[in-house]
């Protein structure tokens, strides 16, 4: 019996629907014929605390850090047992394992440590999926490595818990004792992302607070062409010697700006630069997480992006949600035109796109050497059925992006004229 164990039920069911055999749900687990799809929820071990390596630990004192494992231990989360509980039923029964975690570092680690806290060492083999429609899941299958060759990723993420844990346990023992002295009544916590984090927010919050407004003057002069009734208006563009100015060459004495007016009153100027051109502009690349998420809350003003965004992934209309990278795997290229077929009923604003998207265009979103642990959030051929509001505006959003690929590049006419009146020399740029 071959086990595939998922990181979460929904991708556990996507995996089911795909697999031969009749298909049969038990507890925590569907059987496929004679293999069985299995899943965790998030982590179902964590790390051991203190006191569970030695009694001694209860106690917080500062004599006892720094605490420092000579073996890491693992325990059992309560409100999973269960779920550990089948998998490890399943394994006695398996003669393979398919780790179907999600395809990144935690992801390598959920299973990876499971597969390890139940004993197992049968054969196993990594099943990465960045979209859990049931082409691409059929696809993945077909291209399944050994689960070995991601041991890296699995130390990674190792290393990455260790380092939590000897950073957040030592040092919030050691500053709770210590300000308990001034009376700080309470755990002071400390972390090894959240505490850097919270003071990036504070040290900003502070220079908002303590921030003090420079007013400063922006002197501009028209100057009237002889030919026909057109005018151009440029800014003062100070000189080196000029006076009255900030660190920013920003003008800022009231004396100085009224003095240019009354010198530049009336005053003729003269062109002495003016240049046109047409840049072409591509089409901006596709989403990675971080730009989705500062998308939607400048445009909708939404902030839990990545709940609305994971929602959309399991339910197979985008493909997966964290990752930082903007470009898209070459091979896509080939089911371009279906999935804009299928955004195109799913999304208004891509149907306005049709008639000047071009399929045979390719952008240089599309970049294997680009791409990361995974590729950027794109839209699948599914199409959504029902969404709430904040879905049906971040799937937009990704939709949009991933036609404009297919649309010809901007064309950008930019005008630069420079003239001085007075020996003050003016500058206006247009586009």
């Amino acid at each position: 019996m071959i086990l595939y164990i998922a990181e979460k039920a929904s991708v556990g069911r996507a995996l089911a629907d795909v697999l031969p055999g009749n298909r049969s749900r038990e507890d925590n687990c569907i059987r496929c014929g004679d293999d069985v799809v299995a899943w965790a929820s998030g982590h179902l071990l964590e790390l051991c605390e203190p006191e569970d390596y030695d009694t001694r630990y209860k106690p917080w004192r500062l004599e006892d850090l720094p605490i420092i494992p000579d073996t890491w231990k693992l325990r059992e989360i309560p409100r999973t047992k269960e779920l550990l509980q089948t998998i490890r039923k399943l394994l006695r029964e398996a003669s393979e394992v398919v780790h179907a975690g999600d395809a990144d570092r935690e992801g390598q680690l959920l299973i990876d440590e499971i597969l390890e806290y139940c004993g197992w060492k049968g054969p196993t083999k990594r099943l990465r999926l960045n979209d859990v429609n049931p082409e691409a899941i059929r696809k993945a299958l077909k291209n399944m490595k050994d689960n070995a060759d991601y041991v890296g990723e699995y130390k990674a993420g190792q290393a990455r818990s260790y380092a939590d844990w000897l950073t957040g346990m030592n040092l919030t023992r050691y500053c709770s004792v210590s300000v308990a002295d001034a009376g700080y009544d309470g755990v002071f916590s400390v972390g090894r992302v959240q505490t850097p984090t919270l003071g990036l927010v504070v040290r900003r919050d502070r220079e908002i607070e303590n921030f003090v407004p420079k007013p400063f003057f922006v002197l501009s002069a028209t100057l009237k062409l002889l030919t026909g009734d057109r005018e151009v208006t440029g800014r003062w563009q100070p000189g080196e010697e000029a006076s009255g100015l900030d660190e920013e060459k920003r003008l800022i004495d009231h004396a100085v700006c009224e003095a240019l007016e009354r010198k530049l009153e009336g005053a003729t100027g003269t062109i002495t630069r003016a240049d046109k051109k047409i840049r072409k502009e591509a089409p901006p690349l596709p989403y990675s997480l971080p730009k989705l998420q500062a998308e939607a809350s400048k445009r909708y003003d939404i902030t839990d992006t990545l709940k609305h965004l994971q929602k959309l992934y399991e339910q197979g209309y985008v493909t997966y949600p964290r990752t930082d990278c903007r470009y898209i795997p070459e091979e896509h290229y080939a089911e371009a035109q279906a999935v804009l077929d299928s955004i195109s009923c799913a999304c208004p604003a891509v149907v306005g796109m049709q008639e000047a998207l071009d399929v045979t265009r390719k952008t240089a979103a599309w970049n294997d050497a680009k791409i990361t642990e995974h590729h950027a959030i794109i839209p699948t051929i599914k199409i959504p059925l029902e969404l709430n509001d904040f879905e049906r505006k971040i799937y937009e959003l990704i939709c949009v992006r991933y036609a404009l690929q297919f649309m010809p590049e901007c064309e950008i006419r930019e005008t630069v004229i420079e003239f001085e009146a007075e020996d003050e020399k003016f500058k206006a740029t247009g586009k």
